[in-house]
């Protein structure tokens, strides 16, 4: 065998090897994008149904609406006892309420006067 034949066989093989790791790359990078989409499509269907269980949820709670009145200070009236008589579901603790009452009016004390006008909020199931 002469030097040109093998050379040529060298070549040839240098040739199939570099095919051979083409292919093998292709055959990885194909066996990747299969695993990602399988891993996608599982993510998604894993959402799906979590969040439909969550809507299905939220339809069993009943929907309440924030409105306001207005209540006029009686003689003898304290804001601990207008907050307990207005307080509605909605509220974690009559505290919170009072909280919200004295934001609301502007009141950082406990005292309110006879006459005084105050806005406090309430909830309710209807929608007014």
């Amino acid at each position: 065998m002469n030097e040109r034949e093998k050379a040529g066989r060298n070549n040839k093989s240098a040739y199939s090897r570099r095919r051979k790791a083409a292919i093998r790359r292709r055959q990885v990078m194909r066996c990747k994008c299969i695993i990602g989409l399988c891993t996608l499509l599982i993510s998604i269907g894993a959402a799906a149904s979590v969040f439909g269980n969550l809507k299905v949820n939220a339809d069993d709670t009943k929907q309440l609406y924030k409105y306001y009145t207005d209540v006029r200070v009686e003689r003898g009236d304290t804001l601990y006892d207008i907050a307990a008589a207005n307080m509605s579901e909605g509220y974690d603790s009559i505290q919170d309420y009072l909280k919200e009452v004295r934001v609301i009016n502007s009141v950082y004390t406990d005292d309110i006067y006879y006459g005084q006008t105050l806005v406090v909020p309430y909830y309710s199931e209807e929608l007014k």
